[in-house]
């Protein structure tokens, strides 16, 4: 019997991950749409490995921002010592 797997990917987005899983765990798939549903799972973990790695360089973005912003902020400082020094 051939699964209809666009069917079959909307009946998992409207069940949702954990219920797919506990399904998955009590062998509630035929084989054929096991494979599918692992495929499903597996898509879903790298969706969201990918936003996590985005967030992750955002928040690396936003420290080297501050970093230059810190730097530069202590430059200012220091030829400000320096010229008050020199006065």
């Amino acid at each position: 019997m051939l699964v209809d797997a666009e069917g079959l990917k909307r009946r998992l987005e409207e069940v949702g991950e954990d219920k797919v899983r506990e399904r998955l765990a009590n062998n509630i798939y035929s084989l054929q749409e096991e494979n599918m549903v692992k495929e499903w799972l597996l898509s879903k973990e790298r969706n969201k490995s990918d936003i996590e790695m985005a967030q992750y360089i955002n928040i690396a973005r936003s420290a080297k921002y501050a970093a230059w912003i810190a730097a530069i902020a202590a430059i200012i400082s220091a030829l400000a010592a320096l010229a008050s020094w020199i006065r």
